[in-house]
């Protein structure tokens, strides 16, 4: 089993979208599980708006509890457990979700004005969680990219020159995605405009992941 915690101190960054659909698309590899650990539970309630005939792919619940947290790995049956962590810098509850994790995606927008503060502050935040899980890995995620704009190449320079490693993938700021949400479906699911090209980008995540979790 290999678990995934997605966290930023900051809301907004497409924490959420990034949980919901990693998970979605991972559950092709086996049983999945997403855990909301969010007290706005923003995650369950995405899944819970599906449609019948398209239910979500991968089992979902929500768990505020640190110690239920920490405690994921002692979960069997699973291939993979995907976090929505809390927007919540230095909580116990992030700390918990970086501490049960193999990995944690930290998702920004190339448009924040305090971007590398915010990025440092959760980096140290993950760092701090290595002391008592040091086989923790990490790496941004540039998410809600608009085309065309010279942003995320700028992020990604600043983030190699702090030595923050950086996924070779990046998300665009596609319609496909708030679309998705609407419907309570992962974007693979979801069949409005751009739908596919959203999809690409959550697969290419997915399996940069597989290939760093291997």
């Amino acid at each position: 089993m290999s678990v995934i915690s997605i966290v930023n101190q900051k809301g907004g960054v497409g924490k959420t979208t990034a949980a919901v659909n990693l998970a979605a698309e991972l559950a092709q590899d086996g049983p999945t599980l997403l855990v909301d650990a969010d007290p706005q539970a923003s995650a369950v309630g995405w899944v819970m708006r599906a449609p019948e005939n398209k239910p979500y792919p991968a089992e979902f619940r929500a768990v505020t509890d640190p110690g239920q947290l920490e405690r994921l790995r002692e979960l069997d049956g699973y291939r993979w457990v995907v976090i929505d962590g809390p927007p919540a810098l230095g909580s116990p509850l992030m700390e918990a979700a970086l501490v049960a994790a193999d990995l944690a995606i930290i998702p920004v927008t190339p448009s924040a004005i305090d971007l590398m503060s915010m990025v440092e502050a959760t980096a140290v935040s993950v760092r701090r969680a290595m002391r008592r899980n040091p086989s923790l890995l990490y790496a941004v995620l540039i998410n809600r990219v608009v085309t065309g704009t010279t942003m995320p190449l700028k992020v990604r320079e600043a983030m190699t020159q702090e030595q923050i490693p950086v996924f070779a993938t990046e998300w665009t700021s596609s319609t496909a995605f708030v679309g998705a949400a609407e419907l309570g479906v992962p974007v693979q699911f979801y069949r409005g405009w751009n739908w596919r090209a959203a999809a690409r980008e959550v697969e290419a995540l997915a399996q940069e992941i597989r290939e760093v979790l291997a």
